[in-house]
């Protein structure tokens, strides 16, 4: 059987032509869908590219957390951005290790403390990073002290014990001819707020609780400091003072932004008017009144106030009933004797005119308040505070001694016996009297006499033990007396809040929109343009 092939119509010219603008408007969609795709796939490679760019270059994080912990404040931002000399930023930990679980580890068993929330030291990295986006003077660089290159950080503070998770900033330039070097190290205490929440930690039976960041407040001024072209002024009052104890005093000053300059003069008859700073040292001999009157009229400062006065009592001065005299004038009662340490558990080296003595967490040392070091004293003259409060002035103890110290005669040693007529107590072995005048300033303008009980303060005598930080303590007490700690660099406390959660709610809601950006929306035009481009072909 035979099978006929179809008839085939031949189609005329028109329905041809008509054929052929049916093709070419297909292949015109077909195209116009083709370049399409191929724009959104460029687009999405340049958004992607530009998104990092712009990443690195400008603060693009969104903070969505309700009291905005992860972002730096508003102020913090404007003197960040005209910082204009070159600062470097170390953190001595690896970035995995300062947000993971190592930091966590460290602080635990080398400071005592816990992060209950789990977000302070990830909260840290992003602040402390975000310092250097918003300004490119600024460089973060990350030095693990496990790590064999971490030697040659260390080599750069051969006298300073770096430890995990401290931080560095240093900053370099000239000046009046001469290149400036300065540095400030950060330490644990400094950039967190510690609280003993149990009340027992205090006694090595429990854990500090973080419970909030000074990370802030503590960069910021660190930068200021290394990048400030002025310098505090000290004047040694060396006609009156022992000028061989002062050497590591005077070195400390020094690293910390001071020109320190001693008196040669018989009789102190003016003082230069840039000194920030009087410091007198084991006093050898007695002041004038004349002299006292000139040290008076310092620290007035014509109502100006802003001056300072630091004053190191020692065991082996004469009697001093003048200098004495001005000194309770201020609030400051300066007696005779040595303080005598009868309990044992407070006397260190075995000696009872050695003893642990206590930070009192004032506002004037706020350096010093949140560090886990501990503060000793030798040969410590009795003193007491005069007043808390008369006219003008303020007086503080900023440390103290443990209650159950004596007076003893100077020269008694630990085969004394303290007969049962003397009356335990804590006496303060550092005081401070502030002076305020606001007649020329609505907020108040203060002057400062800070005294400490001892030159124990200032030598090397406990320098083998690295927990004592003794000249840490000074050297706040310098810095609020001079005026130092009025940089107004302050900021709020960052705190976040307790919860039971892996992931801070900010990291939670910025990777979502880094989905949804860069991969959602893409993949989704993408499909739109495969469906209009299919349908376009199928017509």
């Amino acid at each position: 059987m035979k099978f006929r092939k179809k008839d085939i119509t031949t189609k005329t010219p028109d329905e041809q032509k008509q054929k052929k603008l049916r093709n070419r408007v297909a292949m015109r969609h077909g195209v116009y869908a083709t370049v399409i795709t191929a724009l959104v796939l460029v687009g999405a490679v340049v958004i992607n590219i530009l998104s990092n760019a712009i990443a690195q270059r400008f603060h693009t994080t969104i903070d969505l957390t309700a009291e905005r912990s992860n972002t730096i404040s508003p102020s913090n931002v404007s003197y960040i951005r005209d910082v204009d000399k070159d600062v470097t930023v170390t953190i001595c930990a690896s970035e995995d290790g300062y947000t993971g679980d190592y930091m966590a580890y460290y602080a635990y068993n080398y400071y005592s403390a816990q992060d209950v929330t789990g977000q302070y030291y990830r909260q840290t990295i992003t602040l402390i990073e975000d310092y250097a986006v918003y300004n490119n003077h600024i460089k973060i660089v990350y030095a693990d002290p496990q790590e064999p290159s971490f030697a040659e950080v260390q080599s750069r503070f051969s006298n300073t014990n770096l430890y995990y998770g401290d931080i560095i900033v240093e900053c370099s330039f000239e000046l009046n001819g001469k290149t400036i070097n300065r540095n400030k190290i950060l330490t644990y205490e400094n950039l967190y707020q510690l609280e003993d929440t149990s009340g027992y930690a205090e006694y090595g039976m429990d854990v500090y609780t973080v419970t909030g960041s000074n990370v802030e407040t503590a960069l910021t001024s660190a930068i200021y400091y290394v990048t400030s072209e002025e310098s505090t002024q000290a004047l040694i009052l060396g006609n009156h003072s022992n000028t061989s104890l002062t050497e590591q005093l005077v070195e400390n000053l020094e690293l910390n932004n001071y020109v320190v300059n001693t008196t040669s003069e018989a009789m102190i008859t003016s003082i230069p008017e840039e000194t920030d700073l009087l410091l007198i040292v084991a006093p050898t001999s007695d002041f004038a009144t004349e002299e006292l009157e000139v040290i008076e009229t310092f620290l007035e400062n014509g109502n100006d106030r802003g001056k300072g006065l630091l004053y190191f009592a020692s065991t082996a001065s004469p009697e001093l009933p003048r200098l004495n005299t001005f000194l309770e004038d201020w609030g400051i009662t300066v007696e005779s004797g040595i303080l005598y340490e009868t309990d044992e558990r407070y006397q260190l080296n075995q000696s009872p005119t050695s003893m642990g003595v206590f930070n009192q967490l004032t506002e004037y040392t706020p350096d010093v308040n949140n560090q886990s070091v501990v503060f000793a004293g030798s040969n410590l003259v009795p003193m007491r505070t005069a007043y808390e409060r008369y006219d003008s002035r303020v007086t503080s103890s900023l440390m103290e001694t443990s209650a159950s110290v004596v007076v003893a005669p100077v020269g008694t040693d630990q085969n004394f016996t303290p007969s049962d007529s003397l009356v335990q107590s804590a006496y303060p072995v550092a005081i401070l009297t502030r002076d305020t005048s606001y007649e020329n300033d609505s907020n108040g303008l203060s002057s400062y006499v800070v005294a400490f009980a001892s030159t124990d303060f200032i030598l090397g005598t406990w320098d083998d033990y690295t927990i004592v930080d003794n000249m840490s303590f000074v050297i706040a007490a310098a810095n609020q007396a001079s005026g130092v700690g009025d940089s107004n660099i302050s900021f709020s406390t960052k705190v976040v809040a307790t919860g039971a959660f892996n992931e801070s709610p900010s990291t939670q809601k910025i990777n979502t929109v880094r989905i949804l950006f860069v991969f959602i929306i893409p993949i989704i035009a993408l499909v739109l343009c495969f469906v209009i481009w299919i349908r376009r072909k199928n017509k």
